[in-house]
């Protein structure tokens, strides 16, 4: 599982590994628009295809034992997802520019060619997606890694091609990701012969829909949640301005690529605890929730060290600013890890309802922030509207969750460690700006500090956490 977790965290990651490139060869703008059009490509990803591959999750496993019905399950959905996908485009075709035109303020922000290329990639996306997933719930390994393989290093290729050597900008950016992704569904097309074809099993549809659209509501709210704030914050401030939040987000959003890989890694320990009830071991459940926190917490200090270097890597000034955001948007995003422990309560309690109506509170509450804090504050007003936000978010799940799976949690282990270094962390910031030192300077010392202060904290459980994951060498 670990391995799936690794090359899982790869695709996220390619953002991240081509942030150099990004800010040395696009110009300021167009990194902006090119973080709103991600956003926009994980919205689109909800509609084009009604998230239909999500049912391979799950109806997969009422077909265990035929392969006949798993091979025309596998068919159907991903040629379902084709049709899709194709409807999707003659209608984005139609109504993108209407579309555009009323969601975003700036000119330069067009359907033709950025939305098109955006729509065009997230269909072809989510029908592949069909794929990977089946192939990780089949295990098998190979075809996973030669997929997920072809899809980051043809997407990190073709974009250094298209933006370096063709100097295609914004275009080049997205067409890169789409080509990618079309070499993606050639590969696929090669290693399952017969996958797409329009013999669609309709049952099997109208069952895998029944799965995945009453999920859209949810993932719209859920995409408000964690995505939106650059849209918001582009109706009130410049598209460089945008840059910059962009920027700052990605960075400071490792943090949530850390938690998830860190739940998606232990779930099936926690959950076998969660699944004895009374008898459960408190002291192991306590460890793995001590985890679930500690691990993101590990991720904060790096992330602190490369947005106060920022200056480090080639590109235009501007970014530099990114040094002033950097600790408190950290902090906000790790609010978030608090929220994400708790969801864990929820999924295993199967009170998915419940967390579709408190993440439509949240959303109210989030978008009325918006709406009060970043006309005033910009991108801080993003910040604290995001802030406000989880926090409700994560008391809510605690308060819903408890009422039906109750779990004696260690309030010092996962409130008060990450509380005493974020105290540190905002005190060692103060003590450098109220005396005008570097805070570049500032990012190596709070990083020395704060990984051996977490590392000594938690010294004691790595060799429990070796044995529990059965990671001793025998």
């Amino acid at each position: 599982m670990a391995f799936y977790s690794v090359l899982g965290f790869l695709r996220p990651a390619i953002f991240i590994f081509l942030l150099p490139i990004y800010l040395s060869d696009l110009a300021v703008d167009e990194y902006g628009m090119y973080g709103l059009m991600m956003d926009f490509a994980l919205l689109s990803t909800i509609f084009v295809s009604l998230k239909l591959n999500t049912s391979m999750l799950t109806n997969y496993y009422d077909f265990l034992g035929d392969q006949l019905k798993i091979k025309t399950f596998l068919s159907s959905t991903y040629t379902f997802s084709f049709l899709l996908g194709l409807s999707s485009i003659i209608i984005l075709y139609i109504i993108g520019p209407w579309l555009f035109g009323n969601l975003y303020s700036s000119e330069s922000l067009l359907f033709f060619p950025f939305g098109f290329i955006v729509v065009l990639f997230t269909a072809i996306t989510e029908m592949n997606m069909t794929y990977i997933v089946y192939l990780k719930n089949r295990k098998d390994i190979i075809k996973y890694t030669v997929v997920l393989l072809t899809q980051v290093f043809s997407v990190v290729i073709l974009q250094v091609i298209f933006i370096v050597f063709l100097e295609r900008g914004l275009q080049g950016a997205l067409e890169g990701i789409l080509f990618g992704n079309i070499l993606v569904t050639l590969v696929i097309l090669l290693l399952e012969k017969g996958i797409l074809n329009f013999n669609i099993d309709w049952k099997m549809i109208k069952s895998s829909l029944k799965f995945s659209v009453p999920l859209i509501p949810y993932l719209v709210i859920y995409w408000f949640l964690t995505r939106s704030g650059k849209t918001f914050l582009e109706h009130y401030a410049s598209v460089e301005t945008v840059s910059i939040f962009t920027l700052l987000i990605t960075i400071a959003g490792l943090v949530i690529f850390g938690v998830e890989a860190v739940v998606n890694a232990i779930r099936p320990f926690l959950f076998e605890q969660f699944a004895k009830g009374e008898n459960r071991d408190n002291d192991q459940v306590s460890l793995l929730t001590r985890l679930i926190i500690n691990g993101p917490l590990l991720i904060v200090p790096c992330i602190i060290l490369v947005g106060t270097n920022i200056h480090l890597i080639p590109g235009d000034p501007i970014y530099r600013i990114v040094d002033q955001y950097i600790s408190f948007a950290t902090f906000v995003l790790f609010v978030f890890v608090w929220a994400r422990l708790f969801y864990q309560q929820l999924v295993f309690a199967k009170r998915s309802n419940w967390v579709t109506y408190m993440s439509f509170v949240v959303f109210i509450i989030l978008i009325l922030a918006f709406l009060y804090f970043i006309p005033r504050y910009q991108i801080w007003g993003v910040l604290f509207a995001t802030v406000i936000a989880n926090s409700i978010m994560a008391i809510l799940f605690y308060i819903i969750a408890q009422k039906f799976l109750r779990v004696s949690y260690n309030w010092i282990d996962i409130i008060g460690i990450p509380a005493l270094m974020f105290a540190i962390l905002f005190s060692l910031e103060y003590l450098f700006k109220s005396n005008g030192w570097s805070l570049s300077v500032f990012g190596f010392v709070q990083f020395g500090i704060l990984i051996f202060l977490i590392l000594a904290l938690n010294w004691k459980n790595i060799k429990i956490y070796k044995r529990l994951f059965g990671l001793n060498k025998t």
